[in-house]
């Protein structure tokens, strides 16, 4: 519990957390309300902008990358302004810091992405009316598996984001490499000619994003539960080196 406490008063005491936070609201918010008022609601098809997965694309693909950086400095910050020899002093089982870092910030993530989809839901019902409203319903089924297919998405990224973190130890390093991962990388790799199908079928975020949207991929050996039992133990795996790389490092 102490090293719980100490890591959840950095964490809160950061300014860092803060603007973050702002930024991932202020896209999460601003994205639908952009969609809301800039559609045409008498052009055909134009209920399919609003079903629930597309309302909430400003938090899943924009905001959801002020997460991952925000994970990764939760790591990094300490080794940019040297403070983790005090903090490893204090607390000599490394393993409770990275464990108690983990575990606030993904709680967080979690209860930050959740509220600001029950917002982008409840605000998009009021302003779209009856008519296209309804399809964000609270007790729809598309809409309750958004909440929390969102939030897992927070955590996971998270846990990503802090296994390469604690691998690199570099902030900007390790923000270009998630990043680059998360939003191109396996899309790229996935073109390449012979070895493509290889990324296409076993890359972590390919599989992870395949169950959250519920499209198996093709020639994959597992429907979207296998994709996502597989693509956590690849974020799983990178996090748990991440520590025992800490562990074994000099402060």
């Amino acid at each position: 519990m102490r090293t719980l406490r100490a890591e959840w008063t950095k964490l809160h005491t950061t300014a860092s957390l803060w603007w973050t936070t702002s930024l991932f609201l202020f896209f999460s918010f601003l994205f639908p309300l952009i969609q809301i008022t800039m559609t045409d609601k008498d052009a055909p098809g134009a209920a399919l902008g609003f079903t629930p997965s597309n309302m909430l694309l400003g938090v899943t693909a924009v905001a959801i990358v002020v997460i991952i950086i925000q994970a990764v400095m939760v790591v990094t910050t300490e080794y940019r302004y040297g403070v983790h020899t005090v903090t490893y002093t204090a607390t000599p089982q490394r393993w409770k810091v990275l464990a108690a870092k983990l575990f606030l910030y993904a709680t967080y993530a979690a209860v930050l992405s959740f509220l600001a989809t029950v917002v982008v839901f409840a605000v998009g019902r009021l302003m779209l009316g009856s008519e296209y409203g309804a399809a964000l319903e609270f007790g729809l089924d598309a809409v309750q598996e958004q909440l929390w297919k969102v939030p897992l998405t927070a955590v996971m990224m998270v846990v990503l984001a802090m296994g390469v973190g604690m691998l690199v130890r570099q902030s900007a390093g390790a923000i270009s490499i998630v990043l680059v991962w998360y939003l191109m990388l396996e899309g790229l790799l996935s073109m390449l000619p012979k070895i493509g199908k290889f990324f296409t079928r076993f890359g972590p975020i390919t599989n992870f994003n395949a169950f959250i949207n519920d499209s198996p991929i093709p020639d994959a050996p597992w429907e979207t539960t296998g994709s996502l039992v597989y693509s956590v133990v690849v974020f799983f795996v990178i996090l748990l080196l991440g520590m025992l790389l800490i562990n074994k490092r000099d402060v």
